[in-house]
């Protein structure tokens, strides 16, 4: 009958449509999130040409202290420069205290002249930033505010409408976040031993006395009782909450770590933290965005790790585990080694972070529901979630920049060996069909997370990036489930057979010497 005919047909193009828009969605999102090339030219090319006056000056300078024989001043100057990373990303610590600037009192008229002149150009180009950040800011262009704002402070610490602008203010001669103005105020300081405690009690915990129980007792004590009776030490940082019955002192510097390395996955990810918008109402208001804190559990041992592990995965599978990320849980669960044991701790922390992060940090989208979006297994692209948190191996902190990628790590070099190797490479038609079951029980999974690494150096670095919008809205579809298994494919704009060979010619290119961070 012809009801049924056009009954049929609309049915058929109904769900033609419906697999249409599954597929190509992950493109909607990166037009729509990607401002266009002419609105982004005029900010960038100001930004370049602002930070290479800066450079440029900064650079006369610290010649002009080694001409003088000013060695200390020079190196103050040189901290400043922002050390390119061939194959990677470097970002400046943003320091809590105020800078003082103040000599002694027998300082030469050099030092005095010197002083002044890197204090006027700091402040000069931290304000250009500031007002270019403001541009950006004003036509609601809120991921380069963000980044501009950061780059100003990375000049000039003590911008104060910057801070501001990015939800710090000034307590004590430092500049606090939220978190750490509430933790001042309750009388608390951040010990580096002993993470937040009372100012109060800080000589008493340094001589080896702990509080619990309401009582004043040894450190060792306090020790066995937490292991005895199963109380962990609970352990905040802005952006984390531990729980271990290892230690006080192991517990608050594994968490530094992880907060150091937020910093800088905020710096490299943020757009993944919010919509533009969001980020444009939070720093036009100066409030932070609200962001639930990430749960670690450090346990004492391996064998209390499967215990408990056991729970959450009664299959037998955790037996083999070293620690991992849990999302039923929403955790972190990890437990440091003994001396015999293989395996990094704080390269498994972060690697596990980067999973944590980018499951707990992705933002809601309009027409899709959190509780519809993100669960279940993922059926295709699995080797995106673990190439970026190889990629994020790489993480080091010298206490005045965060490095990520670069050439160090050793799953790079082995990535490239492995293209010279008659089976060392799965194609990316096949590769981006596995699911994280196909992934993880392949016959040579070393293989795959090698290969993982080696296409995400590839395709945040080739040409300059050229790739790299492309990778990030891909790895964003996995997250949220949106993606097919040709996602990159039609991002990238190019076939997998070409994107193959490319790949490969990238990788045998490069020179590899991991002595290009310190």
């Amino acid at each position: 009958m012809p009801v049924n005919q056009w009954t049929l047909k609309y049915h058929i193009l109904m769900i033609l449509f419906i697999t249409l828009s599954f597929l190509f969605y992950p493109c909607y999102l990166y037009s729509k999130e990607e401002p266009s090339e002419n609105s982004k030219t005029d900010l960038l090319l100001q930004e370049k040409e602002l930070f290479n006056e800066w450079t440029k000056k900064l650079g006369r300078i610290s010649e002009k202290c080694d001409e003088l024989g000013m060695k200390l001043e020079g190196q103050i100057c040189r901290r400043y420069q922002l050390p390119s990373l061939e194959y990677g990303f470097v970002f400046s610590h943003i320091p809590a205290k105020k800078w003082i600037r103040e000599l002694p009192s027998d300082a030469s008229d050099n030092q005095i002249h010197w002083l002044n002149a890197f204090h006027r150009l700091r402040k000069k180009y931290g304000d250009s930033f500031y007002q270019l950040a403001e541009q950006a800011l004003k036509e609601k262009k809120g991921y380069d505010a963000f980044r501009l704002y950061y780059l100003a402070l990375s000049i000039d610490s003590d911008h104060e409408s910057s801070r501001k602008r990015c939800g710090y203010t000034i307590l004590n001669d430092r500049w606090c976040s939220p978190f750490e103005k509430k933790q001042i105020e309750k009388g608390l300081i951040d010990h580096p031993k002993f993470g937040w405690i009372s100012a109060d009690n800080a000589a008493r915990y340094e001589n080896g006395e702990r509080f619990f129980l309401g009582k004043w007792i040894s450190a060792d004590e306090e020790t066995r009782l937490r292991r005895k009776q199963k109380i962990g030490w609970k352990i905040e940082t802005e952006h984390y909450s531990m729980s271990t019955t290892h230690s006080l002192e192991e517990g608050v510097r594994i968490i530094r770590k992880l907060e150091n390395f937020y910093q800088a996955w905020t710096r490299l990810f943020y757009r993944f933290m919010a919509r533009e918008n969001q980020w444009t109402a939070s720093l036009l208001s100066g409030r932070r965005l609200d962001i639930k804190k990430h749960k670690i559990i450090l346990y004492p041992s391996r064998q209390e790790y499967l215990q408990e592990m056991k729970i959450l995965d009664p299959s037998g599978h955790i037996e083999s585990s070293h620690g991992g990320y849990f999302p039923d849980i929403n955790c972190i669960c990890v437990y440091v080694p003994g001396e015999s044991e293989a395996g990094d701790l704080e390269i498994m922390l972060i690697h596990e972070a980067t999973h944590q992060l980018f499951q707990e940090c992705r933002f809601e989208q309009e027409s899709v529901r959190r509780s519809k979006s993100g669960s279940g297994p993922i059926l295709q692209n699995f080797w995106l979630l673990e190439g970026i948190s190889t990629y994020m191996e790489t993480f080091v902190d010298d206490g005045i920049y965060y490095h990520v990628g670069g050439l160090r790590s050793l799953r790079f070099e082995r990535a490239k060996e492995r293209c010279a190797e008659p089976d060392g490479y799965l194609p990316l038609e096949e590769y981006s069909k596995l699911s994280m079951i196909g992934f993880q029980t392949w016959k040579n999974v070393s293989m795959l997370y090698t290969q993982a690494a080696g296409l995400t150096l590839f395709l945040l670095h080739k040409n300059e990036g050229e790739y790299r919008n492309a990778f990030i809205s891909t790895l964003y579809a996995v997250y949220e489930r949106m993606d097919s298994p040709r996602t990159l494919e039609i991002l990238c704009k190019k076939s997998f057979a070409d994107l193959d060979e490319e790949y490969k010619r990238f990788m045998m290119d490069l020179p590899f010497s991991r002595r290009d961070l310190p």
